[in-house]
């Protein structure tokens, strides 16, 4: 195998690994290779219309580097986004599978990067091995980036619909404007070949990464969307014991049984306060 195809694929699979490992309770390894491949067709139409839009907006009467942003925000940014977020919002934001909060991210991630190896291997067997190089650190990491933004606000619309909130199509389309604007500005700050404008893209995609990192982190360690957590709690209560048995109490405790309690205690998914049950958080008052 050309060993340009291994620097445009490796990248990909690298970032793939990292952010399904973060998952605790792994997705389906066929639904996530499904989602890939989406991402791979989606080149398909997405040139498509990229295309029509080119021609379209190539004779409008803007100044460069105006001219510059509207094609890239409508012609490159929302177009690519677009096809990205329809196959999560059909394919994985209604799966059974999708029960936790990192959930949406894995599947976001998985179509953008499934995008992201198509495009790469274009560019990188058009352009050869620096660009190989340099598209492993940033245009890759960067379509993950959008990948990320997106899961998230896919993640909080499901949750506002438990918790009753009513701001799932606010989400929803949050998932969809915010990385076609953090796409844009990327795109646009490579494109504009200010040299001004190309130092702040290094500091652009920098923060862009922190971020992301950030966000990835957090919501694997808070991955528990819909689902309770339970931890046994020890106790010393001795109330209702019957027939000299000699033990802690287990609710419902039977004659001459010795045993721990077994009550449930549930972990707000939102703010992580402990409740003893109930169908309301004692802390921030989300509806589980």
């Amino acid at each position: 195998m050309d060993i340009l195809l291994y620097l445009a694929i490796i990248p990909v699979f690298l970032l793939l690994l990292f952010i399904y490992k973060k998952d605790t309770k792994s997705e389906p390894m066929g639904m996530v290779v499904k989602i890939f491949f989406l991402g791979v067709f989606s080149c398909i139409p997405t040139v498509i219309v990229e295309l029509f839009l080119d021609g379209l907006f190539s004779t409008e009467n803007f100044s460069s580097l105006a001219r510059l942003f509207v094609n890239v925000f409508i012609g490159v940014a929302l177009v690519e986004e677009f096809f990205k977020w329809i196959i999560v919002k059909l394919v994985g934001y209604n799966n059974s599978n999708h029960d936790e909060t990192y959930d949406a991210i894995v599947y976001s991630v998985f179509a953008s990067l499934g995008f992201a190896c198509f495009e790469n291997i274009g560019y990188v067997f058009s352009y050869g091995f620096t660009t190989a190089l340099v598209r492993a650190f940033t245009a890759v990491p960067g379509h993950a980036c959008f990948g990320v933004m997106m899961g998230y606000f896919f993640s909080k619309a499901k949750q506002s619909t438990h918790n009753g909130s009513n701001k799932e199509g606010l989400y929803l389309l949050l998932s969809l404007v915010v990385p076609t604007l953090v796409h844009t500005v990327y795109d646009f700050l490579v494109f504009s070949q200010v040299e001004f404008l190309n130092g702040i893209w290094f500091l652009f995609v920098i923060v862009l990464f922190i971020v992301c990192f950030i966000l990835v982190s957090k919501a694997a360690k808070e991955n528990a969307y819909f689902i309770k957590h339970y931890v046994t709690i020890p106790s010393t209560n001795t109330n209702n014991i019957s027939n000299n048995t000699i033990g802690t109490n287990t609710n419902n405790i039977s004659n001459n049984t010795i045993g721990t309690n077994t009550t449930k205690a549930n972990y707000c998914p939102y703010c992580g306060k402990q409740n003893d049950g109930g169908n309301f958080c004692t802390g921030c008052g989300a509806k589980f």
